[in-house]
């Protein structure tokens, strides 16, 4: 468990989000791989709302929304090559569904309920030893900072876990609850910092204050010169 101390203006009953990802490697499916995620959201203040929200969807009055989306082959690949890629997929996920539903999250505290271990772990550490993990994660606090939303990372058993559903297109019991569907907002593949921060701007619509442009700068310029220097490096082995 974990928890975020990004201010929360107002009072309001926590939003319940469940994430899930599934992965086959190389070795299935006639040698390609594949993941996809699966997002849950649940939203006791849209229970009896009838109406279209700040994304602009139709929503029932259950409090339900989910998405289910596939990775994309260029992310899997800026993934590197390595056995499974699962924890990523599961990373990815809480990511893809603040982005997607800004307008839910926004002054909100929410609880994300994770079956992989490996995923709860990068979200409760706000970091990971793995460069792919951890620039998720910290794409997703900066959403969380600014929209102004508090999280709390929890693990859940897999058969407990609803979002398992749609990252394997199985829809029936969402239909049940009168689960609204939304579009996933996959991030691209490449993108740097200050796509990131302007993003998040967006999703906020908010200005950036002057301590963000500076924290901004120096981000840029510390992965500037962490490739600058990889790339020296490079070329010294390279010419010995």
């Amino acid at each position: 468990r974990a928890r975020l101390t990004y201010p929360v203006p107002r009072s309001a009953p926590p939003l319940v989000l469940y994430t899930d990802a599934m992965y086959t490697g190389k070795r299935t499916r006639g040698g390609q791989e594949r993941a996809a995620i699966g997002v849950v959201i649940y939203d006791p203040e849209k229970v009896g709302f009838k109406g279209v929200d700040g994304e602009g969807m139709q929503c029932s009055g259950t409090g339900y929304a989910h998405a289910s989306a596939e990775v994309p082959a260029e992310l899997l690949e800026e993934w590197g090559d390595r056995k499974t890629k699962i924890m990523q997929a599961e990373v990815l996920a809480p990511r893809v569904a603040m982005a997607s539903k800004p307008s839910w999250f926004k002054d909100r505290e929410f609880v994300c309920y994770i079956d992989n271990t490996a995923a709860l772990c990068s979200y409760a550490k706000a970091s990971s030893s793995d460069v792919a993990s951890a620039r998720m994660v910290h794409e997703f606090h900066a959403l969380c900072h600014m929209l102004g939303a508090r999280a709390w990372f929890t693990w859940v058993p897999s058969k407990s876990n609803i979002a398992d559903l749609p990252s394997r297109n199985e829809f029936s019991l969402l239909q049940e609850l009168g689960s609204d569907s939304f579009e996933a907002a996959i991030p691209s593949c490449g993108a740097g910092w200050e796509d990131v921060i302007f993003e998040a701007k967006i999703l906020a619509r908010v200005n950036l204050r002057t301590r963000e442009r500076r924290w901004l700068k120096e981000t840029n310029d510390a992965i500037a010169a962490e490739a600058w220097r990889r790339a020296a490096r490079a070329a010294v082995i390279a010419g010995s």
